[in-house]
């Protein structure tokens, strides 16, 4: 088992035959069918994967999020996902739309 910091059990490097990939589009973008440890927060899955250094970035996108006009819930979750992606030393940004 690799030490390698993960995010949704994906590490940084790991091969495209690796990975559970429904589509590549342009510059190496993938959607991903699934990951090995999903999150409930997040519907979909994609990434980056290079064929020098392999996968380099994923993202994952959320479904809507009912917030007040101050966004409370919304920084709530960001706290709370930011704050476990971080303990594994994964580096964390997020967009929010």
């Amino acid at each position: 088992m690799s030490n390698k910091p993960t995010a949704f059990g994906l590490s940084m490097g790991m091969k495209e035959t690796e990975l559970d990939i429904a589509e590549v589009l342009d510059g190496g973008f993938c959607v991903l069918n699934s990951v090995p440890n999903p999150h409930t927060k997040f519907t979909n899955y994609y990434g980056v994967v290079s064929d020098n250094y392999g996968l380099t970035k994923i993202m994952a996108v959320n479904s809507e999020i009912t917030t007040n006009s101050y966004g409370n819930e919304i920084m709530f979750e960001f706290g709370n996902l930011a704050e476990k992606l971080v303990k594994n030393m994964v580096a964390v940004s997020f967009l929010i739309i």
